[in-house]
């Protein structure tokens, strides 16, 4: 059951009884919800959203393959507009702004060696700015009328502080 559309000899999108599309093969059927499939082999499997009202843009999301070494295995958001790749999350769940190669769990990229980085590693949470290398930190600044560290000791120049707050080091 259901309707198909063939292009030259193949079937090129299949509707199914449920109401799920399938673009390129027969959609997976799932009882507790509809589904809207894109099946290939191509590079960048894509979804795209066209707003084309004043203000709206064009934007496609990616699913990709290993012909294009920078970004196999993500799922990545484009901008047709402007043309730039927006966001990425790598087959390990890292997310990237900005970047199409997040260096940790969380990275906002904004320029040459601009790199924020939020992760968490060895049981314990980290913010990190790094260059594009991720083999150098970077200045990181904290503005606000008030911060709060509402446990544990603060180390500024040792891993290790044995006090609220330690200084080590000279300068």
């Amino acid at each position: 059951d259901g309707l198909t559309f063939d292009y030259g000899g193949t079937e090129a999108m299949r509707i199914d009884g449920s109401g799920n599309v399938g673009i390129g093969g027969s959609p997976s059927t799932n009882a507790n919800h509809h589904t809207l499939q894109v099946i290939g082999t191509d590079t960048y499997q894509r979804l795209s959203l066209d707003n084309t009202g004043t203000g709206g843009r064009k934007y496609s999301i990616h699913s990709v393959n290993n012909a294009d070494s920078d970004l196999a295995g993500k799922l990545a958001i484009y901008d047709d507009d402007t043309p730039a790749w927006r966001m990425v999350i790598d087959s390990t769940g890292n997310v990237g702004i900005g970047t199409t190669a997040p260096i940790g769990q969380f990275t906002v990229h904004n320029g040459t060696d601009g790199n924020t980085v939020i992760t968490a590693d060895a049981g314990e949470g980290r913010i990190m700015s790094l260059n594009d290398a991720d083999n150098a930190y970077k200045p990181l600044k904290f503005y606000g009328s008030r911060h709060e560290f509402l446990s544990g000791n603060v180390g500024i120049g040792t891993s290790s502080p044995s006090r609220l707050l330690e200084v080590s080091g000279e300068g």
